[in-house]
């Protein structure tokens, strides 16, 4: 089989947390003896190539990153290119998967995203096939927790191949993580999301308290 791996971040490669992830899936579907290729949307010069790939090919992977519930503007104009790119007769052929990440760890902020996302493949006359969604918050994870990530991510590219191509097994609805999270839960997201804050300040020359509001008495 061939796969088509499209990385829709806006983040160049060097900064792209959806690349690591993607970079994960390719290497166990190829170590699988399976073809695939992938693009970076933020490199606009392989867009062209990109979409004679998704011309040719079967399987489509779009690994996408979820900003405030939506999908990336990038990856939308991708798509109207697409959609006019591509012929009636060829579209009922392809199956689409989705791999989708966000730093929200209840699935209901991702939730919209991947109803629009299944629509969408509808809309393109394609074959839904399925999504791989999970909370990606690499920034303060401990690096024995971020292997282990990785270690899914390769795993799913294999169980991805195994089911024909697509993400229609128990184990992805499984990764998805919790609806909504516990009062515990919360507090310890909001703690880790804290201390990211407080060491992005400090390796920005930050010396005030993130609490402080130097503003806030102006119009007094």
């Amino acid at each position: 089989m061939h796969i088509t791996v499209i990385n829709a971040s806006p983040c160049s490669s060097v900064h792209s947390n959806t690349k690591m992830i993607v970079d994960a899936f390719a290497k166990s579907v190829a170590e699988c003896g399976h073809d695939i290729q992938v693009y970076s949307l933020s490199e606009r010069k392989q867009w062209k190539e990109a979409l004679e790939s998704i011309h040719t090919n079967e399987n489509i992977v779009f690994a996408i990153p979820v900003y405030v519930g939506i999908a990336p503007s990038l990856f939308k104009e991708f798509i109207e290119q697409l959609n006019s790119f591509l012929p009636a007769q060829v579209r009922p052929l392809k199956r689409i998967s989705f791999i989708v990440q966000s730093a929200f760890p209840e699935t209901t902020q991702r939730a919209c995203c991947e109803k629009y996302l299944q629509y969408l493949t509808q809309e393109l006359n394609c074959r839904f096939s399925g999504i791989l969604s999970h909370c990606v918050f690499y920034s303060f994870i401990e690096n024995g927790t971020f292997e282990n990530l990785m270690a899914a991510y390769s795993y799913f590219g294999k169980k991805y191949t195994d089911n024909d191509c697509t993400f229609f097994f128990s184990e992805a609805g499984d990764f998805n993580g919790a609806e909504i999270l516990t009062e515990r839960q919360a507090k310890l997201f909001v703690r880790g999301f804290n201390f990211l804050c407080r060491m992005n300040a400090q390796e920005n020359g930050c010396t005030r308290d993130l609490h402080d509001s130097p503003y806030e008495n102006l119009n007094q």
